[in-house]
């Protein structure tokens, strides 16, 4: 049973590790990650955490913006998960490790978009 649940836990980490990985090469003037390795794996599981129990009730929340916009409001929800994140990693770490995403609204939505972008990528490759 621990077996059925550790697995998926840790592929999720790694993938959201390699994804961020990923949106920093891309765009390292606007993400800014601080810690080396542990602080990938740590914002991986803190994504992980916060797709997990926070975006779910944020998507019913949004439903009538999600039906107007024919989805595309997910983006910003995955901007939002990303701002979540970062204050979280900046609040329990203290100095160590560090996330910073530089610039406004605006900047999470394209990192945010990057971000799915690397992780549809990671998803397809590990499936095969």
């Amino acid at each position: 049973m621990v077996k059925h649940f550790i697995r998926p836990l840790l592929v999720m980490v790694i993938v959201n590790s390699l994804a961020l990985y990923g949106v920093t090469y891309f765009l390292p003037s606007k993400i800014i990650v601080e810690g080396g390795i542990s602080a990938f794996i740590l914002i991986g599981f803190i994504l992980g955490v916060l797709n997990v129990f926070i975006k779910p009730i944020l998507k019913i929340i949004s439903l009538p913006f999600m039906i107007v916009t024919l989805g595309l409001f997910v983006v910003l929800l995955n901007g939002l998960i990303l701002y979540f994140a970062e204050n979280m990693v900046n609040f329990i770490n203290g100095s160590t490790i560090k996330i910073m995403i530089e610039g406004g609204p605006l900047t999470y939505v394209w990192v945010a978009l990057i971000f799915g972008f690397f992780n549809y990528l990671i998803n397809i490759v590990l499936s095969k």
